[in-house]
């Protein structure tokens, strides 16, 4: 028994030698093998830091001109908001002005009205109307008639005072009075003014 035990304990230690041998030798190749792996992974790092760098400038440098054209948008358009503000502002002073006035400019559509209102105005106050007509002028901004009465002086200056009482605005282009058998006959040319 002692020659078994002798036996094994010769063949353990051959086989602890040739085990720190192997181990040994597997710890160098593993080492080596870390240190060829440790300079790759190092080359890899490093690219992929360089990778990540040069993506994070190129989104930076997108997201800053992005910015940078956003605010130049945003200025133009709030440049042109205070433009619009401002031609709003304007225009509704001067149509409240023009509205405010006795007088004003009617609607394209409101100029017959205005017309019968004048010629009945012009009846109601004793005058005898001869003829009337509209003038086919090139105007942009209203109509123009032609209208000749007749009558007793007074009726007559009543008659042509008579267009500044209307609400529209009625402008006296022409005026020609003329004395005949004891009264007066007239031609009044006036514009009636649109929008």
């Amino acid at each position: 028994m002692d020659k078994f035990s002798e036996f094994t304990g010769i063949l353990m230690d051959r086989f602890k030698f040739h085990r720190e041998q192997d181990d040994s030798g597997l710890q160098e190749a593993y080492v080596e093998n870390k240190e060829h792996g440790f300079r790759h992974s190092k080359k890899f790092k490093l690219g992929l830091y360089v990778t990540l760098l040069s993506i994070f400038v190129f989104v930076t440098s997108m997201l800053t001109t992005k910015t940078i054209s956003s605010y130049y948008e945003k200025r133009e358009t709030e440049r042109q908001i205070e433009t619009m503000q401002s031609f709003l502002s304007e225009w509704h002073e001067k149509n409240n002005k023009l509205n405010s006035e006795a007088m004003r400019p009617v609607k394209a559509d409101q100029v017959d009205l205005v017309q019968t209102d004048i010629i009945f105005r012009l009846q109601a106050l004793g005058v005898n109307i001869n003829t009337i007509k509209e003038l086919k002028q090139q105007e942009n901004d209203g109509r123009v008639f032609s209208v000749e009465f007749s009558g007793q002086y007074e009726p007559v200056m009543k008659s042509v005072r008579s267009l500044q009482e209307s609400d529209a605005l009625v402008g006296l282009k022409h005026i020609v009075l003329q004395g005949k058998d004891g009264s007066i006959s007239s031609k009044l040319t006036y514009k009636i003014y649109t929008k």
